[in-house]
């Protein structure tokens, strides 16, 4: 995996919350869920 998704991992097992991997152009629009990934666990 790569070292984004695997911060991702631990920082959403650790805060029991979500983790969304998008560059900052599209920030809002991945908040909103219309763009990027998220991570869940």
């Amino acid at each position: 995996m790569g070292s984004k998704v695997e911060t991702c991992i631990s920082f959403v097992k650790e805060t029991q919350g979500i983790a969304i991997i998008t560059n900052p152009e599209n920030a809002i629009s991945a908040i909103k869920g219309e763009v990027g990934t998220r991570v869940v666990v």
